[in-house]
C-alpha cells in the first residue's frame, strides 16, 4: 500500500495494557512511514497524553486498567475532538463495535485482522470517515442497533441473548468464575456483559440482580440467601 503524505505527517499515540501489543504496533506503524509519538498502558495515561500532544490519531483498546478504552474515548472525543479514536479490539461481537461508535471512536479494528487494516483505518480517519473491520459491517450495525434500541416499557426485553444468557447464569447462583467457564469466556468479556446488563437493568450489585430475577421468577429464594 502507497502511503501518501498526509497520512505519514500525521501524529498517532497507542494505548494497550501489554507491552508487546503495543511494541509489535509501534514497529509495524513506523515501518509504514507513520509517525508514534507516544504510548499508554491505561485509559488514564491515554487522556492525560491527549491533553499533552493533541495527536490526529489515537488507537486504543477497550479493556484496560482504571479506565477502560470506551470511558477513555467518550472523554477524548467530548474535549479533544481533532483527535480520532481508533479502537483496536480482539472483540468480534457487534454489540463491542457499536458502542465503540457510539462512544466517538471513527473506527473499530480487529486485533486478528491483516495489519494494513489499521493502517486503512487511520487513512480513513485522516479523511474523516469510518472504518469498520470485516467481519462486521456497517449494515450488520445498523440491523444491531435497531434490534437494541427498540421501544420497551421493560428494560429487560433490552437486553442482548448474551447479557440474558449471563444473567441466568448469575440468577443460579454462579460465580463469575464458574460464568466464564460455562460460557467460555474471558472474565473481561464477562465484565463487560455484566456492566452493560447492569446499567440497562439499573442495577448496582450482585444481590440486586438476584432479587430482580427473583421478582420475575428466574431464581429460587435459595441462591439469594447463599
Amino acid at each position: 500500500m502507497d502511503i501518501d503524505a498526509t497520512i505519514t505527517t500525521a501524529t498517532i499515540i497507542l494505548a494497550d495494557d501489554h507491552p508487546y501489543l503495543r511494541t509489535g504496533v509501534r514497529g509495524f506503524l513506523t515501518s509504514r512511514g507513520l509517525k508514534v509519538i507516544g504510548e499508554a498502558e491505561d485509559g488514564e495515561d491515554a487522556v492525560r497524553l491527549v491533553e499533552r500532544f493533541s495527536p490526529d490519531v489515537l488507537v486504543m483498546d477497550i479493556s484496560m486498567p482504571r479506565l477502560n478504552g470506551l470511558e477513555a474515548t467518550r472523554r477524548i472525543t467530548r474535549d479533544h475532538s481533532s483527535t480520532k479514536v481508533i479502537i483496536l479490539s480482539m472483540y468480534e461481537d457487534e454489540c463491542y463495535a457499536l458502542d465503540a461508535f457510539r462512544a466517538g471512536a471513527v473506527g473499530y479494528v480487529l486485533k486478528h485482522a491483516e495489519p494494513e487494516e489499521l493502517v486503512r483505518a487511520i487513512r480513513a480517519a485522516i479523511e474523516g470517515h469510518r472504518f469498520l473491520s470485516a467481519p462486521l459491517s456497517d449494515r450488520a450495525l445498523e440491523v444491531y442497533s435497531f434490534r437494541r434500541t427498540l421501544a420497551s416499557t421493560d428494560p429487560y426485553d433490552l437486553l442482548t441473548d448474551r447479557e440474558r444468557e449471563l444473567f441466568t447464569l448469575i440468577a443460579q447462583g454462579l460465580s463469575y468464575k464458574q460464568i466464564c467457564s460455562t460460557l467460555g469466556l474471558s472474565q473481561n468479556t464477562v465484565d463487560y456483559y455484566r456492566k452493560n446488563l447492569m446499567q440497562k437493568l439499573g442495577l448496582h450489585t450482585r444481590e440486586e440482580i438476584l432479587r430482580y430475577a427473583l421478582a420475575r421468577d428466574l431464581a429460587s429464594p435459595l441462591v439469594l440467601n447463599r
